[in-house]
């Protein structure tokens, strides 16, 4: 197989795999690892982040959050500079 691709087993699809692969990867660290949607809502976040959460804020981080639904009040206005770049 190229690229040192290996045969698919398990009846699992490719992009399933990929996309388990990349679950164990972003979780493996405890490196806060997160990706937000261009509305700023919670896409995709490692075991630490949602840790942090909870202990940091008391709050359950689930997918489609947004910032001032998880940080305290004044928080919410630190919004990344690409996007007001953009």
């Amino acid at each position: 197989m190229p690229n040192g691709a290996t045969p698919n087993q398990g009846g699992v699809s490719p992009g399933h795999q990929a996309a388990d692969d990349l679950s164990a990867l972003i979780d493996s660290t405890e490196d806060f690892v997160w990706s937000v949607d261009l509305n700023f809502r919670l896409v995709t976040f490692n075991q630490a982040v949602l840790r942090s959460y909870d202990t940091e804020f008391d709050v359950q981080a689930a997918p489609g959050m947004r910032p001032e639904e998880i940080l305290p009040p004044g928080w919410s206005q630190c919004e990344p500079m690409a996007a007001v770049a953009s």
